[in-house]
């Protein structure tokens, strides 16, 4: 697990610019020194784990989805499984007055050997592909971020209003045996314009859908505007959660563009490209710029 503060990054000012939510890592809302709280409080989740627990969480390689899943659940406003299936229990970048050590220490403590929850392993079967030179811009530019068992993560830098991907956490075991049941959950953006349908019974596999949107408040700093969608998603072997795993999709805030729904109810571009308003910031290794310095 990585600690890292924001400085800059998550700021009314300028809002979220964090491309992607990862499980591997918290980020401090704050400066430098702000990592500290958070460092202390994983140091006393790691000190509360009884000495069998931790032996099979060493020998399974789960120490570190277990410590995110209870610095995560037991954090102050998370006292519900709901809370914790919300975008308010999994921001972009965490707050030290949010921390709450005596419901860590004892959540810790309070899981057994035979308890422990399971990594949520994802991977993409289908979605949509930009056509270069048609979608998108840029010679060779793909939307994938990057892919990774427990994040998947991509740029929508494409011209299309409308995109779609099957997802299936079909590789994820739990270490106990123990059956396991998903939930997928929209963290954070559009609820009209977001679309999760589970495939199976159990939720291993889901189709996403996406409609182009705008900006919205982050969950739990409304004042910070994100340009992000997050979905959750959380594998329960009955006893326990699972630390989550995302699939993030950033949107490019810095362009000006405008979307109608057509007769086919599919989002369409009418104006597409541009500089919006206020020099908004865009990391230009996720947004390089046009040749004529438009985009």
């Amino acid at each position: 697990i990585h600690v890292y503060p924001e400085h800059r990054d998550h700021d009314p000012e300028r809002g979220d610019l964090i491309p992607a939510n990862t499980p591997y890592m918290l980020i401090s809302q704050g400066s430098s020194g702000s990592d500290q709280a958070h460092l202390e409080a994983l140091a006393m989740i790691l000190a509360a784990f009884r000495p069998d627990t931790k032996q099979r969480l060493r020998e399974t390689g789960l120490i570190a989805p277990t410590v995110q899943m209870i610095y995560r659940r037991a954090r102050v406003g998370v006292r519900s499984r709901a809370a914790y299936l919300s975008g308010g229990a999994h921001p972009t970048a965490f707050r030290a007055s949010d921390i709450a050590l005596a419901r860590m220490v004892g959540l810790a403590n309070s899981i057994g050997p035979g308890d422990i929850p399971p990594l949520v392993q994802l991977q993409v079967l289908e979605e949509t592909q930009a056509v270069e030179g048609h979608d998108d811009f840029g010679e060779g530019l793909s939307e994938r971020l990057f892919d990774t068992p427990s994040a998947i993560a991509r740029i929508w830098r494409s011209r299309v209003g409308r995109r779609s991907m099957v997802v299936t956490a079909a590789d994820t075991v739990d270490p106990n045996g123990r059956d396991l049941r998903f939930d997928w959950v929209l963290l954070r953006g559009d609820p009209d314009r977001v679309r999760i349908e589970p495939v199976t019974e159990d939720g291993r596999y889901a189709r996403i859908e996406m409609d182009w949107q705008g900006p919205m408040p982050s969950p739990g700093a409304p004042d910070i505007l994100s340009h992000r969608i997050d979905i959750g998603v959380f594998a329960n072997n009955g006893v326990h959660d699972s630390a989550p795993a995302f699939v993030s999709v950033l949107l490019p805030h810095h362009e000006a563009r405008t979307y109608e729904t057509g007769a086919d109810g599919v989002p369409r571009a009418v104006t597409t490209g541009g500089q919006a308003t206020g020099g908004t910031y865009a990391d230009p290794l996720l947004f390089p710029a046009d040749p004529d310095g438009t985009r």
